[in-house]
């Protein structure tokens, strides 16, 4: 069956129904008590009031869409949102249409996709909520390299800007989420590694260093995997290298598979990422058969890519115990990710989530109108161009919270 396009179906019933439960919601589903701005920041936000923007948060959970939705709430203007296919199933897939969502498929060319990109911020003046890193990476202190489709989108809405004779105008808003545990989850967080412990034999001796005892359980668990997947380190080889030597066999594995080229980027997520989207498009190219035959075909092909996307899963797990990632001063929020990752490799399931509050931070937005010459005469380069200057920004954003959390 085709993946059809799901357009937005923006309800104001829905989302005042939303809006009156939304801190309820942030509780029960995100575990989140509160989402924080500071007032001279939150101004930049309040300028756009009735302006069209683009607004690009950082995406490292699922639940950054319900923390640009309480900003939203508490502008009281309504945002659009691009979300992945997937999103649009069952009850969850109707509320988000209705709450302004829109879907994109991955790996592949979405036309009408990108078209309601354009009308939502040329022909309806809307504010348009992109997640340029392009998927979940449960580091919060860090930004993976931004997919340039985000900044492609806004050049697309200036051009039909100038069509309609409009003014030419987009701010772009960079916006950074930062989560810290509102209550001392350090109890929590060694309660997960003890039981890591004893799930995968790992003998502690009461160590009193956390971090020792977390590189112990993370160790151990990759030996395991090496193990399934018949890899055997050297001797000498460092964690890392370890680690580097997982993602290049599980890739290429997952290429064999898709029967695709393997991705040959030097950074690892942006290795990921076009292995995932790969994976996607070699999901989606049988589905629009109808016949009997054509449906069989797809149904194999849905068993292949989700072996596959559970491998490119599994991965993300050691990428959180890179040595760069684990450089002291350690803090209990990283702890927690590090361990929650881990939880999810050993025990099937993250168990580990105590309650948070949401720093949100922001500067004054770009103006994307000033790029506009210049996108005309080169625009792959400057699409480029604005793409590094915003990962730049998000990478500010992190460095100037990285103290923000509670060292050990």
């Amino acid at each position: 069956m085709a993946s059809k396009f799901h357009p937005p179906k923006d309800s104001r019933l829905v989302r005042g129904a939303v809006n009156l439960f939304y801190p309820a919601i942030l509780s029960l589903l995100a575990r989140i008590e509160r989402v924080t701005v500071e007032p001279d920041e939150w101004r930049w936000l309040e300028q756009l009031r009735d302006h069209r923007a683009l607004i690009l948060p950082n995406h490292p959970t699922v639940y950054e869409p319900l923390v640009v939705g309480f900003l939203s709430r508490k502008l009281g203007r309504p945002f659009n949102y691009v979300a992945t296919h997937e999103m649009f199933q069952g009850v969850r897939g109707w509320l988000v249409q209705r709450c302004g969502a829109y879907s994109i498929l991955r790996g592949r060319p979405d036309r009408p996709s990108l078209r309601m990109s354009r009308q939502l911020l040329a022909d309806h003046d809307r504010k348009l909520v992109i997640f340029p890193e392009g998927e979940t990476h449960t580091h919060n202190d860090k930004v993976i390299p931004l997919h340039p489709g985000a900044l492609q989108i806004g050049f697309w809405g200036l051009e039909r800007l100038e069509d309609l004779g409009k003014d030419v105008s987009l701010p772009v808003m960079p916006l950074f989420i930062k989560y810290r545990f509102t209550d001392n989850a350090l109890p929590a967080v060694l309660r997960s590694l003890s039981r890591l412990e004893e799930h995968v034999g790992v003998q502690s001796g009461h160590s009193p260093e956390i971090l020792e005892r977390i590189l112990a359980v993370a160790m151990t668990v990759l030996a395991g995997v090496e193990m399934e997947y018949g890899l055997r380190p050297t001797k000498d080889a460092t964690p890392d290298e370890r680690i580097s030597r997982l993602f290049d066999f599980i890739l290429e594995r997952v290429a064999g598979v898709i029967h695709a080229e393997p991705s040959r980027e030097d950074e690892i997520h942006l290795r990921m990422r076009v292995m995932s989207n790969r994976t996607h498009d070699y999901l989606q190219r049988l589905a629009e058969g109808d016949t009997p035959y054509a449906r069989r075909l797809h149904e194999r092909r849905v068993v292949a890519a989700q072996a596959c996307l559970n491998d490119l899963e599994r991965l993300q797990n050691f990428m959180a115990v890179s040595a760069d990632y684990l450089q002291p001063p350690l803090t209990v929020e990283r702890a927690a990710e590090i361990l929650g990752r881990l939880e999810k490799e050993v025990l099937g399931q993250r168990r580990l989530r105590p309650r948070c509050e949401a720093l949100v931070h922001l500067r004054e937005p770009l103006e994307l109108a000033e790029w506009l010459p210049r996108y005309q005469e080169n625009r792959k380069a400057t699409v480029a161009e604005c793409t590094d200057l915003v990962e730049g920004r998000l990478r500010e954003l992190s460095a100037e919270t990285r103290d923000l959390g509670t060292v050990i």
